[in-house]
């Protein structure tokens, strides 16, 4: 019997209108909010014959909508993480970004809350594919957001059972613009179902770890291996033995491939991470190209799912550039642009 093709598909549930791509070969199948960040709320696909759950659906429509960026998969842009006090200098003046973050701060950006616009979609030999844009030539009042005019465009591309994430970046205006871009995943606790939260191992492949305070980086970065080293699995209970996370507390860490003084090494890829389960014998990873250097992992205290933040930059980057620190800032000339890819997928592991 011939295999069903990839889809594409628009379909309404509880009243909200979701793109729906599926991939039947590998099981897999996505569904994405174009009106709230096109923001990825739910991926499963298929391991060995297990159906798995790599983004878990929100609680509720109001819980996702009040807070975007705490289920699914937001894109966090033109910046990821925290602007201290919303201020930054660049090019010798002063920004005042809007605070968004109980009136104290700004935090990731101004599109994961927007609707954007759909521009094509297609469904081949190739895998399902959607592609949506954002900008403030066809947004206008994002110029009340950020000072700079950007348009940003995703690509969402399902195929062999891993879900890319392509990013093309514009600068629109006539003047040089600092960007950063992140996407923020979240994987369900414990990850495959079977075993404890505890019994989870979390990995980052990055040499440097920044201490941080409320979210932003404090000084400049240490090797990893003298002080906290993720690229062999941690379980999360071995993390909160020493004051790591553990039950009721939050886990936020930052990770990059740039020691701070100088950018990364030349390398193949950028930040790669994941969370395995060793009862389960299954692994969720995000896997970024070179254009992400900087990684967060984020745990929130009812320790119900994991995110690992693959981030162009450090969160307050545009004011630790000015501090003298390497923290990835980008910086676009007059109509000038970006890429950036990265994909999820699950995979079977041997202990």
């Amino acid at each position: 019997m011939a295999t069903a093709s990839p889809s594409v598909t628009t379909e309404k549930q509880d009243g909200q209108e979701y793109q729906v791509l599926r991939e039947p070969a590998t099981g897999s199948e996505v569904w994405t909010i174009p009106s709230v960040g096109v923001n990825t709320v739910s991926f499963r696909s298929e391991v060995e014959g297990q159906s798995l759950e790599i983004i878990r659906f929100p609680e509720s429509f109001e819980a996702f909508v009040g807070r975007p960026t705490y289920w699914g998969a937001a894109t966090l842009f033109p910046f990821p993480g925290r602007i201290r006090d919303g201020k930054f200098r660049f090019a010798g003046r002063e920004y005042q970004l809007p605070l968004n973050e109980n009136n104290r701060t700004a935090i990731h950006g101004c599109v994961a809350r927007e609707a954007w616009t759909f521009v094509s979609s297609s469904a081949d030999e190739n895998g399902a594919a959607v592609t949506y844009r954002i900008g403030m030539d066809t947004h206008p009042h994002l110029n009340e957001c950020y000072p700079f005019p950007f348009r940003l465009t995703l690509t969402l591309h399902l195929k062999n059972g891993r879900l890319h994430h392509h990013y093309l970046a514009e600068n629109l205006g006539d003047r040089p613009m600092p960007i950063g871009l992140g996407l923020h995943p979240y994987f369900p606790l414990p990850f495959g179902t079977t075993g404890s939260v505890d019994d989870c191992e979390i990995w980052i492949d990055a040499p440097f770890f920044w201490e941080q305070d409320q979210g932003f980086p404090v000084g400049a970065p240490r090797p990893a291996s003298e002080s906290l080293d993720l690229r062999t699995p941690r379980s999360l209970r071995a993390l909160a033995s020493v004051g790591i996370g553990g039950a009721n507390k939050i886990l936020n860490l930052l990770h990059s491939q740039f020691s701070g003084r100088q950018g990364p090494a030349p390398a193949p890829g950028g930040i790669r991470a994941g969370v395995r389960n060793p009862h389960a014998r299954r692994e969720a990873v995000v896997e970024a190209d070179a254009a992400f250097p900087a990684c967060v992992s984020f745990i929130p205290a009812p320790r119900d799912k994991v995110s690992f933040e693959p981030h162009t930059c450090t969160p307050n980057a545009f004011n630790l550039t000015n501090e003298g620190l390497v923290s990835g800032t980008i910086t676009l000339g007059p109509r000038e642009f970006w890429r950036g890819s990265i994909q999820i997928y699950a995979r079977a592991i041997d202990i």
